[in-house]
């Protein structure tokens, strides 16, 4: 038997999540490492803005980039 459930891809996986999480603020998830892979790391650094501040590790978007795919 087919299953019933439509095939989703990661990005409408996620925004499935985030929905959830502001329709229920205390909603809490567990396992969710699986909806990362390269192709969804790689789309989320193409959307940062490189003019927003430093982050913890003090690395720029520019910087990380310059090594991409081994950063991913």
């Amino acid at each position: 038997m087919a299953p019933t459930e439509a095939k989703q891809d990661t990005n409408t996986k996620l925004e499935r999540i985030a929905w959830l999480s502001k329709r229920d603020p205390l909603k809490e998830f567990a396992c969710l490492m699986h909806h990362f892979n390269e192709e969804s790391l790689t789309k989320c650094y193409q959307e940062l803005d490189g003019r927003k501040a430093l982050g913890y590790d003090r690395v720029s978007k520019e910087q990380y980039g310059q090594n991409l795919q081994e950063n991913i």
